[in-house]
């Protein structure tokens, strides 16, 4: 008989463990390049302490981005990546297994690969960031 309140003790712990806060947070924003909402592309954020946060990343329609709670980030800086391939230069496959040049990218490398662009999430914040690519 004490074993049953002792595992629905057990049970209701575990469901208010998986409610409460994981201590990730939810990023979303919008991405301008050249004045315009980007139409399309993809975000990358890395942590710059990669002991204590994991990568994410989102794609971005019409501007806009948006990473979900459960997918979430920890607090912390993150360095951001952008990539958006100039439409009508995607690589087409010639031959199975063998790929075509890459698609042309839109976005600078300051913003891409030699990107020094950072962002912060907070754990008192809206997180909710506005990217302006020149």
């Amino acid at each position: 008989m004490t074993m049953r309140p002792l595992s629905l003790l057990c049970v209701t712990l575990f469901l208010v463990g998986c409610g409460s806060n994981t201590g990730l947070y939810e990023v979303s924003g919008t991405v301008t390049f050249k004045g315009a909402p980007l139409d399309h592309g993809t975000i990358r954020l890395e942590p710059e302490d990669t002991k204590e946060g994991r990568p994410g990343g989102s794609n971005i329609e019409n501007g806009k981005f948006h990473i979900a709670r459960e997918r979430g980030l920890k607090p912390g800086k993150y360095r951001l990546f952008i990539s958006s391939a100039e439409k009508g230069t995607v690589a087409v496959e010639e031959t199975p297994g063998i790929s075509g040049p890459p698609a042309k990218e839109r976005i600078p490398l300051a913003f891409n690969v030699n990107s020094k662009e950072t962002i912060e999430v907070t754990a008192d914040g809206k997180n909710n960031f506005k990217i302006k690519i020149p």
